[in-house]
């Protein structure tokens, strides 16, 4: 479905196409991360915000491979229609889980025989 107004993001990418100068600056930078992390790209306030929330997430070239690695772990052939969201932030995160708390907080379910 087509939205009827465009949002700000897309009025303000509407300008940039529309923008001489920075089609040049964006033409002189050898890749996009290092145009949108320039001084001339933060005059694109919107633009500039949502794209460097895309951006950081894989600041190198290790962080982009290691992402991609997890996902294709993660979707394997059986479970290729998986929402792999979630599944990727808990494979990219440094952080360890808690297990003694988790373990303590489950509840242990009583099956009766009949």
């Amino acid at each position: 479905m087509i939205p009827e107004e465009p949002s700000g993001l897309a009025e303000a990418i509407l300008e940039h196409r529309s923008n001489t100068e920075a089609s040049i600056q964006f033409e002189s930078k050898p890749n996009l991360s290092s145009f949108w992390m320039s001084k001339a790209a933060k005059a694109f306030k919107i633009t500039h915000e949502e794209t460097v929330k895309k951006l950081l997430p894989f600041g190198t070239t290790y962080l982009y491979e290691q992402g991609f690695s997890t996902l294709m772990n993660i979707k394997t052939k059986n479970r290729n229609r998986l929402n792999a969201e979630d599944c990727i932030q808990i494979g990219l995160t440094s952080k360890s889980p808690n297990l003694e708390a988790i373990v303590s907080n489950m509840k242990q379910h009583h099956f009766s025989k009949t």
